[in-house]
């Protein structure tokens, strides 16, 4: 008994050992990384350099700072599970405090950056901080780091911001105190058995998976789930009845299947036109609610798949300096996902050079430097960029502008949305029922394909239309226009007379007009910048 009760305790024993051993948490560490390039940008200077400054500044949107971090090569097996920057800062002199996004690309230089050629933001906010005594900052920006490998860091103050005085960060030049990133890592698990490798080793119908010592013999059980999904679950609708095959659908080729998942979920454009108030403007900073509101519009492009910019981006004239001191602070955020149109005020700049410098500077679709028309696809909608200053990219049929959009129309996608600046149909007497001949021939092709959304800026208010036809007429199926000239630069008053299908508009608050475009649909939300929805409709079948 004695002996057996030993033999008992001895295999508990090894039993315990072997289940401590397996439940014995991975290994962390952290690494201190130092930065192998700093500097900050000012708007007043666009091409001074502070690359070798011992200090780093931010203020409202004139000065911003840039740092540059290395991560090393991890381990085998292990990952980055946190990250934070630190830095030195004195408090940051603004209640919506500091911002810290990821660099648009790794590749500037310390001692060459400016403001002229700074790479800008990329992707959200990653944090957002305020502090109010001097000394280390500590800014989560686990969502940046990922992996070895360079990393890029913009610091700026939140739009809005209007602190009387600069943030002072230590750079790496100082003598203490220098910037920072922590990075937490945590070794991976050990590798499973060398068998253990997602097969059916012995073509038993079963994966050799996660421990399966006896993967090799067609009499072991010891297994888990059956072979990945046919072939046909491949997240394409094969049987067109509106669903996709996903995850797992034997039936995916025939109608009837329902073993089926939701329809492609729709994509969201935010648009709108006439944004950024000239620099040198007095109310550019955007303390007068009625004017320079381009910071408050930005902030309600957060989350869109698009942002469509009607034209008119840049006041007085689009001129690379104004876009990159004005526009790109604040719309600029989103350039990665902006696909613009151009307007009239980006001609008071020779050939809207300035616009076309810009855009291609950020690598965004023009169709060439002096065209200003393209199309592209989101989801199934097509989507068509045009030029509407006519007097200089000529609109009218027969034109080189005019073929291309016959051309694209060609399109198999199954929704048409097209925009650019002038509106063929406006309820103000500045512009209403002049059916200007550019729009006029735009809309001949359009309502022709039947397309489905037009959107416009050039008059400072929103306003909605009923479907119509291309001389103005309610159609069926027509062609719903949309005004979005409420970007930030100033009003219109919409008091005047309206137009036969107006169905609704405002002159009096900023906002940015949301499209949800489904497969086969299109719903809209007109946002104000306080958050509040002023018209709302939809969805609306696809012609």
């Amino acid at each position: 008994m004695r002996r057996g009760f030993r033999g008992i305790a001895v295999s508990l024993i090894s039993v315990i050992a072997t289940m401590a051993a397996l439940e014995t948490p991975a290994s962390a560490a952290t690494v201190t990384v130092a930065p192998d390039a700093d500097s900050f940008v000012l708007s007043t200077d666009l091409n001074a350099n502070r690359g070798t400054s011992t200090v780093l500044r931010i203020r409202n949107a004139t000065k911003i700072t840039y740092l540059r971090f290395t991560v090393p090569a991890l381990a085998s097996g292990e990952t980055v599970t946190s990250a934070t920057l630190r830095v030195f800062a004195t408090p940051n002199g603004c209640t919506l405090g500091a911002e810290v996004l990821r660099a648009a690309n790794d590749s500037w230089g310390e001692k060459t950056i400016t403001w002229g050629n700074q790479p800008g933001p990329t992707g959200p906010v990653l944090v957002r901080a305020t502090w109010t005594t001097q000394g280390y900052q500590n800014l989560n920006v686990t969502s940046a780091v990922t992996a070895a490998g360079p990393v890029s860091f913009l610091l700026r103050h939140a739009a809005g911001c209007t602190a009387a005085s600069d943030v002072v960060l230590n750079s790496r030049e100082a003598a203490t105190n220098k910037p920072q990133l922590v990075v937490g890592t945590t070794a991976g698990p050990p590798p499973p058995p060398a068998c253990s490798d997602g097969k059916d080793n012995d073509s038993d119908g079963l994966i050799d998976y996660p421990a399966d010592p006896g993967c090799t013999s067609t009499t072991d059980t010891d297994e888990t789930d059956p072979p990945p999904s046919p072939a046909c679950a491949d997240g394409i609708d094969n049987d067109s009845d509106g669903l996709v095959d996903y995850p797992a659908d034997p039936g995916c080729t025939s109608p009837t299947d329902t073993d089926e998942a939701d329809p492609v979920a729709g994509r969201v454009i935010a648009a709108a036109g006439d944004i950024v108030c000239d620099p040198a403007a007095s109310g550019f900073a955007g303390t007068q609610p009625s004017v320079c509101q381009h910071r408050a519009t930005a902030d309600l492009l957060s989350g869109a798949d698009a942002v469509l910019a009607l034209g008119d981006l840049q006041y007085e004239n689009g001129s690379l300096a104004k876009f990159l001191n004005g526009y790109d602070p604040s719309w600029g955020r989103y350039a990665p996902v902006t696909f613009p149109s151009v307007g009239n005020h980006e001609y008071q700049i020779a050939g809207a050079q300035g616009y076309f410098d810009y855009w291609t500077q950020k690598g965004r679709p023009t169709g060439g430097v002096g065209a200003g028309y393209y199309s592209f696809d989101l989801g199934t909608w097509h989507l068509i960029a045009l030029n509407s200053n006519c007097a200089t990219v000529a609109c009218i049929e027969g034109s080189a502008q005019n073929n291309f959009l016959e051309q694209d129309l060609a399109t198999t996608q199954p929704c048409i949305l097209a925009y650019w600046h002038h509106p063929l149909i406006s309820s103000r007497t500045a512009s209403g029922g002049a059916l200007l001949p550019g729009p006029k021939a735009f809309w001949d092709d359009l309502y022709a394909a039947h397309a489905d959304v037009v959107l416009n800026g050039h008059e400072h208010d929103y306003q909605r239309y009923a479907r119509q036809d291309a001389a103005g007429h309610a159609a069926s199926n027509g062609i719903r226009e949309f005004i979005v000239g409420t970007g930030g630069k100033s009003h219109d008053s919409l008091s005047g007379p309206k137009d036969p299908d107006f169905e609704f508009g405002q002159g009096s608050q900023y906002g940015v007009l949301k499209l949800n475009l489904e497969d086969n649909s299109y719903s809209w939300e007109f946002v104000a910048v306080n958050g509040s929805v002023l018209d709302a409709g939809g969805p609306v079948p696809c012609n």
